[in-house]
């Protein structure tokens, strides 16, 4: 009887502790949600290094590989993409 009574006050924990975790997980949400309409907050994510390029096409502009030679849409020769040695800081 008295493993009954432990266990049952081990889940009612359990029980007590998800409910307040899931109600402050939902009070953070509705206060982001809240400041992000009202106040413009927003998240900032950096954006990824290039790994496409664009056709120069005005009628297409497709995203390329940066290796490719020719537009994939299209097939307009795509300009030759720059060099840029490492280790060099511009100096002006």
């Amino acid at each position: 009887m008295e493993n009954l009574f432990v266990i049952g006050g081990l889940f009612l924990l359990v029980m007590v502790i998800t409910v307040v975790a899931f109600v402050g997980w939902v009070i953070v949400r509705i206060i982001g949600l809240i400041g992000g309409t009202l106040f413009g907050w927003t998240k900032t994510v950096a954006k990824p290094p290039a790994t496409f390029r664009r056709c120069p096409r005005d009628k297409c502009r497709a995203d390329n590989p940066m290796e490719a030679n020719f537009c994939r849409r299209c097939g307009v020769r795509l300009q030759a993409a720059p060099k840029i040695l490492p280790g060099k800081a511009a100096l002006w």
